[in-house]
């Protein structure tokens, strides 16, 4: 999987809620494009997933890092070594099962991080049913709506916010 374009690099930490993965060296760059869409490596908020067997599970970035390592000798720079990402694990889909919250399998270390492409987020939030509504996009896809279930707003005290 590591010639996939949604490759990302390679866990080296594992905690009871937090990953750390090691960007890879062959990954294009730090936006590449994926079948027309622009996706972005390395910002906070992004979701990652971590395919083990029939098993995904799915993080968010939550930290970005590097290490400096050697000065280069031909322009007195440093080299800034291997860059990290912090992912906190926020749930898992077992085979063709629904995406559920929290996490019941852990990634060891050397598993494979990967990008989350537009399918993976409809795994993930969800397609159209009857009795949703549509209430947007999704901010991190413009081609992915976002519904509420209709029913559940009216028999539940909510509330819309938003910033003017």
């Amino acid at each position: 999987m590591i010639k996939e374009a949604t490759y990302l690099g390679k866990i080296i930490n594992v905690d009871s809620n937090m990953i750390e993965a090691n960007i890879s060296e062959v990954t294009p760059s730090a936006a590449p494009i994926i079948k027309g869409r622009l996706y972005r490596i390395g910002q906070i908020g992004t979701l990652v997933k971590i395919p083990i067997g029939n098993i995904t599970i799915y993080g968010m970035v939550s930290s970005v890092s590097n290490t400096p390592g050697k000065v280069n000798e031909q322009n007195q720079e440093p080299d800034y070594g291997n860059k990290y990402l912090q992912i906190q694990l926020i749930g898992e889909r077992i085979g063709n099962n629904d995406f559920v919250k929290g996490v019941g399998n852990y990634p060891t270390i050397n598993d494979e991080v990967h990008l989350v492409t537009e399918e993976d987020l409809k795994l993930i939030y969800g397609e159209y049913k009857e009795g949703l509504i549509e209430i947007g996009k999704h901010s991190s896809s413009d081609n992915l709506p976002v519904y509420i279930e209709l029913h559940n707003l009216i028999l539940r005290h909510s509330a819309i916010l938003g910033s003017t």
